[in-house]
């Protein structure tokens, strides 16, 4: 927390692919997975993805 903006940040060690926001899925389509940047681009001001040398670190970032 700084002043009013709330950051939060998650590691993943995986280095494949970069996190990406998937498409809103259709009302009948299956709900597997891969939808939580869906709810950070909705919910959080602003967010980001930083490559790290092991890994990557996504973060957002909400009020401020």
């Amino acid at each position: 927390m700084t002043g009013s903006t709330l950051r939060i940040e998650v590691r993943d060690a995986r280095v494949e692919r970069l996190p990406t926001v998937c498409p809103v899925p259709e009302p009948d389509a299956p709900r597997e997975c891969g939808h939580g940047l869906l709810l950070v681009e909705e919910l959080a001001d602003r967010w980001g993805v930083v490559p790290e040398l092991i890994g990557k670190t996504v973060w957002a970032e909400v009020g401020g």
